[in-house]
């Protein structure tokens, strides 16, 4: 039996690993995080997001946008305001699973060198 996986095995799995990448990448901003943490507690305006995080409501609603296509943030119009929600109940435990694994592992990814220089490439 090979290794070797024909072209239509392997794109699927590439598009699969793309987007576990990219769900990394929405989550990988401090702003985004934040705002998402302040959603814990349950739908919030922009206005109140952008009160209880110290972003300015511009920031906001772009991290908003981006949180929103990649499926983490759900709207609701209600007359001249919009509220948003997490879209998915397991968002909070996504985090906190991070806060373990980051309170294990933190002075690791601290001192990485990799991330470093990704994060000066805008990678």
């Amino acid at each position: 039996m090979s290794s070797v996986q024909s072209p239509e095995a392997a794109e699927p799995r590439a598009l699969l690993v793309d987007s576990e990448v990219r769900f990394f990448r929405a989550l990988g901003n401090a702003q985004r995080l934040r705002v998402l943490e302040a959603l814990f507690e349950g739908e919030k305006s922009v206005g109140e997001l952008a009160a209880e995080t110290r972003i300015t409501p511009s920031q906001v609603s772009t991290g908003l946008s981006c949180l929103k296509w990649c499926g983490f943030v759900a709207a609701r119009p209600a007359g001249r305001w919009v509220y948003y929600r997490l879209a998915d109940p397991r968002v909070p435990q996504i985090l906190e699973l991070a806060r373990e694994m980051v309170s294990r592992h933190a002075e690791a990814l601290y001192s990485c060198t990799t991330l470093s220089l990704d994060e000066r490439a805008g990678t």
